[in-house]
């Protein structure tokens, strides 16, 4: 029989040998109940059974013969086996739930359950792009998902439950909205990478590289520093030319970028703020070298190179580098503004090209030369040696003068002889014998470094020289100033 089936017991098979009128009396197994037990026929609803293995239940009948004289019978027993009819489980997947993007979610199948008290298996069916635990469990959980707008995503789940080992049966499915809200992760700014530029540069700030977990539409607000205007500070990509700076010291500009993901204003959300330096660096332009006036000069004489013309536009200072031919003429300092030398003898008049290059260079990497300037230096033939004898003895006035550090004396002698020439200060005091020798007939110099005889610098001030032969004595003054 199955469960739940009607079941008519027959007793009517009973006798009495001497035709003697019956009783009946069933007993039931434990949880059942007869219609009637003294009936021939009673009846029972056949209980539901728990498993798919079919459940024997056993009867016991007893007959009587009568009144006086009564005589039982022994009992005689009935089986009936009740067939579990498996009805199908029934699922429920819970509850509809409203969470958090990237909050943990558990859904919930503990409600389902088995009319014949089965036990149940589960099978959850995720939407695309969720991922669940355990799809075979009662409490499986997921990550609820980023969702990319304001607008709460729904996400439906499907369960399905099953009873079992043999004719098993599956529930219906059923279903559960898990409604997921965007919570408005805030946006990340990045201001680019740091870069150099030179003074005057067009220079173009790059903010694409920020972004929005949510992918919401951005915003952008840059800030500069004082003094620098932005083309537009909404942009994604503004620009401003970099300023000028001073000097070859290179100059640190700031700037920040903030971004904004607002969609409407009680959700939006700015970013933490990030920062780009541009460092400018001073364009250097080239100086440029000026030396000087061409001269015309005699053999012999003196001569001063003037590179005080030259100039950088930078305003940096420059260093001097003199080129002279090497082999008629020797500079005394090829790397000061004035440098000097003596004229050559030539055996006729002559001209010698003399090349200047000035150098701003601070630092190596910014330096730049100048493009070369040339002064021409024409040398005099004075109409053959006896020209080089001087036709007076003359002490002559020192150049520079004013001087500091050091200046130059020249004389000249007609005849040789021994000659002094001394240094005196304002008091008559000697402070440095230049010359105390015997000297040819010719033209000859001497430089004073400003120190006395000890090697000490003398004080600024006024000073005289005095140069004295056996019958010539000449003084002259010049001024030192520190």
């Amino acid at each position: 029989m199955n469960e739940e089936e009607l079941v008519t017991l027959d007793g009517s098979a009973s006798s009495d040998p001497d035709n003697d009128p019956l009783t009946y009396l069933w007993t039931p197994p434990t949880g059942i109940n007869l219609s009637d037990p003294t009936a021939v026929y009673p009846t029972f609803t056949a209980p539901l059974v728990p498993t798919n293995v079919p459940v024997d239940y056993e009867f016991t009948l007893v007959v009587d013969d009568g009144i006086t004289g009564r005589v039982t019978s022994d009992p005689d027993y009935v089986t009936i086996t009740v067939n579990n009819i498996n009805q199908p489980p029934i699922a429920d997947a819970g509850p509809d739930q409203t969470v958090n993007e990237e909050e943990l979610v558990t859904l919930d199948g503990s409600a389902s359950s088995d009319p014949d008290n089965d036990p149940l298996t589960y099978l959850w069916s995720s939407p695309t792009g969720i991922t669940l635990s355990d799809p075979t469990a009662v409490y499986p959980t997921f990550t609820a998902p980023l969702v990319p707008t304001n607008v709460p995503v729904d996400y439906e789940f499907t369960l399905v439950v099953d009873d079992g080992i043999t004719r098993r049966e599956v529930s219906d499915p059923d279903t559960v909205v898990v409604t997921v809200l965007n919570i408005n992760q805030p946006p990340i700014a990045d201001a680019g990478a740091d870069t150099t530029a030179f003074e005057f540069d067009i220079v173009q700030l790059d903010g694409s590289g920020s972004s929005d977990p949510d992918s919401d539409p951005l915003t952008y607000l840059w800030t500069a520093p004082s003094g620098i205007i932005l083309s537009d500070s909404t942009l994604v990509n503004p620009t401003f030319e970099a300023p000028e700076v001073p000097t070859n010291v290179p100059v640190d500009y700031e700037f920040i970028l903030e971004v904004d993901d607002g969609i409407s204003s009680y959700l939006r959300v700015s970013s933490e703020p990030d920062t780009v330096v541009i460092t400018v660096y001073n364009s250097n332009l080239p100086p440029i070298a000026d030396a000087g006036e061409d001269q015309s000069v005699n053999e012999g004489d003196i001569v001063q190179l003037d590179g005080s013309g030259s100039y950088d536009p930078d305003l940096d200072p420059i260093t001097y580098l003199w080129a002279a031919p090497a082999e008629e003429i020797t500079l005394n300092d090829s790397t000061i503004v004035n440098p000097e030398f003596i004229a050559p003898e030539v055996d006729e008049d002559t001209f010698f090209y003399i090349v200047l290059v000035v150098d701003d260079g601070i630092y190596n990497n910014l330096r730049i030369n100048s493009e070369p300037d040339t002064v021409v230096i024409e040398v005099l033939n004075i109409l053959g040696a006896e020209h080089l004898i001087p036709t007076v003895t003359e002490l002559r006035n020192n150049y520079p003068n004013p001087f500091n550090p050091e200046t130059t004396i020249e004389y000249s002698l007609k005849e040789p002889g021994n000659i002094s020439l001394e240094i005196y200060n304002i008091r008559g005091q000697k402070v440095r014998t230049l010359v105390n020798e015997f000297r040819e007939v010719g033209y000859h110099s001497v430089i004073w470094n400003g120190k006395d005889s000890n090697g000490k610098p003398v004080s600024s001030g006024l000073y005289f020289y005095r140069m004295k032969m056996t019958d010539y004595s000449q003084l002259r003054k010049m001024l030192l100033l520190k």
